[in-house]
């Protein structure tokens, strides 16, 4: 890798995060294709040197796939422990990823909405971000499915007739496809009910991870739901009615619970009260931790959707304010950025950017007039 190649890289944002300001409850879903290599052992299994030599035959069969240009690429072993943060904390490496090293390679392509992992839990996995709700599943799924053909044909891929594609976890063989969702539940978060949301996934076997990895990310009510691997034949219907009924059920649960925070008194004089406290701290511009600043953008971008805040921006610009907030805030890219490498200036700089962004640029004010008392 070269820092040309990775400051292209940090030119663009990752797809994904162009949708973190939009006010639905299921904004993307991420298709993931996870392919093994005959001849090879899994990954787990591997050494530096069987790594190192699938990589060789991986490699040039992602560069032969029709419509892919790889903007970036680096073996991990090239990547230092600031560049791996940075990947991290763009969701653009797994954490399995940045604990390894030869024969373990990222890819990024131009756009940024396709990535390939080589040597990750499985020798390949590609992945690819489709925007908007669950409906458009159908889609990913064809395009993944055609993606999987694709490779089948330069890869001497590991597969049976009975399990179908092979994986390093037995129950996850089948398709080699699974999916996960980008989903926005910042009413869920706020009322603290994310425990017995995720307790109701556990029984679908589906599980939720804050987007922003980093201590407590789960503050900017934004999360990556990740659903059970798809399996063959009449067992893969199901298997997708199950994530359509599942997502449907979250979307209802956000909904309603956003909609008690205007209806239902208590509630009511709760969200005013934070919100009143959030705009408080915002003008004052002080130091600020990065998930401290992932709540204020999070509860005031619920409070802007709720009518209780107003803006002098038009609704796409003021949505875009608050997802480029919760990109340039994150600690790795203020050191990169920055050159802010101490803690304690990285605080402070929170603080002037939240005062300069939400108070300043956006205008938020309160607007309580006809509401529920």
């Amino acid at each position: 890798m070269t820092e040309k190649s990775f400051q292209r890289l940090l030119s663009k944002p990752p797809a994904f995060s162009r949708y973190l300001g939009q006010d639905g409850v299921v904004l993307g879903s991420l298709g993931i294709l996870e392919l093994n290599i005959l001849g090879f052992p899994f990954p787990g299994w591997g050494t530096a040197e069987t790594c190192s030599r699938s990589a060789q035959v991986v490699l040039p069969a992602l560069h032969q796939l029709n419509g892919i240009k790889w903007n970036f690429e680096a073996e991990m072993c090239k990547l230092n422990s600031l560049h791996r943060r940075f990947l991290l904390e763009r969701m653009q490496i797994t954490y399995a990823m940045a604990a390894r090293n030869e024969g373990c390679h990222v890819l990024v392509n131009d756009k940024q909405d396709t990535e390939a992992y080589i040597n990750d839990e499985e020798t390949l996995l590609l992945l690819k971000f489709f925007p908007g709700t669950e409906k458009s599943m159908g889609k990913a799924e064809k395009e993944i499915e055609e993606r999987r053909e694709e490779l089948c044909k330069l890869l001497p891929v590991a597969r049976l007739p009975r399990y179908g594609f092979l994986a390093s976890y037995p129950g996850k063989a089948g398709t080699g496809i699974w999916f996960s969702f980008l989903v926005r539940l910042p009413g869920c978060t706020l009322l603290r009910l994310m425990r017995l949301v995720e307790k109701q996934l556990a029984r679908e076997n589906a599980s939720l991870q804050p987007v922003f990895p980093r201590g407590n990310g789960e503050y900017a009510g934004l999360y990556w739901l990740h659903a059970p691997a798809l399996s063959a034949g009449t067992a893969g219907i199901e298997a997708k009615r199950q994530v359509y009924h599942m997502l449907k059920a979250m979307s209802r649960q956000e909904i309603e619970v956003r909609q008690s925070l205007i209806s239902k008194r208590e509630c009511n004089r709760f969200i005013r009260k934070i919100l009143v406290n959030d705009l408080n701290k915002v003008e004052k511009g002080g130091a600020t931790s990065f998930n401290n600043a992932l709540r204020i953008i999070s509860e005031l971008q619920l409070g802007l959707e709720l009518g209780l805040l107003t803006t002098t921006l038009p609704r796409t610009e003021a949505r875009n304010c608050f997802t480029t907030a919760y990109m340039d805030l994150a600690p790795t890219a203020l050191e990169i950025q920055h050159g802010l490498t101490n803690v304690r200036k990285r605080r402070i700089a929170r603080g002037v950017y939240l005062h300069s962004m939400l108070s300043e640029k956006m205008g938020l004010k309160t607007n309580f007039t006809n509401m529920t008392l």
